[in-house]
């Protein structure tokens, strides 16, 4: 857990500026997504390095299929989302929150390395929606540009335009 970016305290709640969401979060509780709670006044981003999901994919699974044809992503995810669309097929981690199940701790560095011990010339952020997960991104993003390895997140694109600010330069697709 880490304290999270983009909000501020509205009397005794906290407002989230990460989605359009806009939530409004009282103490105890968290927003829509499910992974970012108001802890003593505090944004707490719950899911900060921890995965539900790892696994080696081609960068055409993405779908990307001009950026770096033939190479491997690392893909990884964890849980809870902005929406709750009826035809997901990621539902079972999309829509689970972390006290549902155990989640495995990956920090940045050791997600480059294992990026890079497979083989995998970069990092997808999927299967859930990474944009709750922004903290977490931006670390292994900037981790990745470190060691040379390209960055994807597979988004449903629901984000403010001040998280956007955060990630545009830092994802490469």
């Amino acid at each position: 857990m880490r304290e999270a970016l983009l909000w501020e305290p509205e009397g005794e709640r906290i407002h989230c500026l990460l989605c359009p969401h806009d939530c409004r979060i009282s103490a105890g509780h968290t927003g829509v997504c499910g992974v970012r709670e108001n802890r003593d006044g505090r944004l707490i981003a719950l899911t900060y390095g921890r995965v539900s999901s790892v696994a080696v994919d081609p960068i055409e699974k993405k779908p990307v299929f001009h950026f770096h044809p033939g190479t491997l992503a690392l893909s990884l995810g964890s849980v809870g989302c902005t929406m709750r669309c009826s035809h997901c097929q990621n539902w079972q981690i999309s829509r689970s929150v972390p006290a549902d199940g155990e989640l495995d701790f990956l920090s940045a560095d050791e997600a480059v390395a294992l990026a890079q011990e497979k083989g995998c010339a970069g990092v997808a952020f999927t299967y859930n929606e990474p944009v709750i997960w922004i903290e977490y991104v931006i670390d292994v993003a900037d981790a990745c540009r470190r060691a040379g390895l390209y960055t994807v997140m597979v988004t449903n694109g629901y984000i403010t335009p001040a998280a956007l600010d955060l990630l545009g330069e830092r994802i490469d697709v």
